[in-house]
């Protein structure tokens, strides 16, 4: 199993939106996109609120 650090995928949301700043609900929609169209047996490390907090 890989994993792929939620920070990572964050940040790039933040970059490719062009947007000054995200709502929690475009984050988790982002995370969530991101989640189902990776291939198989690659992770979200640290997916969820916390991970969003900690940010």
């Amino acid at each position: 199993m890989k994993f792929i650090d939620s920070d990572i995928i964050i940040g790039k949301a933040l970059i490719y939106s062009g947007l000054d700043y995200l709502s929690l609900e475009q984050i988790y929609q982002y995370l969530n996109i991101v989640s189902e169209i990776l291939p198989e047996g690659y992770i979200i490390d640290g997916y969820g609120y916390n991970a969003i907090e900690s940010f």
